[in-house]
């Protein structure tokens, strides 16, 4: 899904091992290190809670020092981006990621101000039945007081989409 992204905003980038991806903008070297955060496939998410555990442990994994020492680029210089895709498939009409576009940005506010990360960037990838398609939204986005910024300019060029809505995309558990 990154490298895709990237790609058909016309930004060159190295796949990599620790981060994930490079991309070298305004002379700047800047990561892009992925997670996602998921659902066993036999559960269902129960409460918007739920769903922000499930996102915090995919952010605290990534946050441990032993794993930040090993970024080749500094964190400030580095997003984390965390594929949401699977917290939503199994979400419900009652919580889920949509219903309330600002709890997902106000819950990764306060997470972004204690990840090592300059940004921390959630998206999905879902259905959508009124268009035919499938579709990459932000699900949120939060950079940090310190971020690079020419890290916050990549992101402004190759990452910024429409906020998915709750009318535009299926919720798949309530198929």
């Amino acid at each position: 899904m990154t490298g895709g992204r990237l790609s058909k905003n016309g930004v060159a980038f190295e796949v990599d091992e620790c981060p994930d991806f490079t991309v070298q903008l305004e002379g700047v070297d800047l990561g892009i290190e992925c997670t996602s955060a998921h659902f066993a496939p036999e559960r269902t998410c129960e409460s918007l809670d739920h769903i922000q555990q499930k996102i915090r442990g995919a952010i605290s994994k990534k946050a441990k020092p032993d794993y930040v020492r090993k970024l080749r680029i500094p964190p400030m210089r580095t997003a984390l981006f965390v594929d949401v895709t699977g917290v939503h498939n199994r979400s419900t009409n009652d919580a889920n990621l949509l219903g309330d576009p600002n709890s997902l940005s106000d819950y990764l506010a306060s997470v972004s101000e204690v990840t090592v990360y300059g940004a921390v960037f959630c998206f999905t990838f879902n259905y959508r039945p009124l268009y035919s398609d499938y579709h990459w939204g932000v699900a949120g986005l939060r950079t940090h007081r310190n971020t690079d910024p020419v890290l916050g300019r990549l992101l402004d060029e190759a990452f910024q989409g429409p906020p998915m809505k709750l009318e535009d995309a299926l919720v798949p558990n309530d198929l």
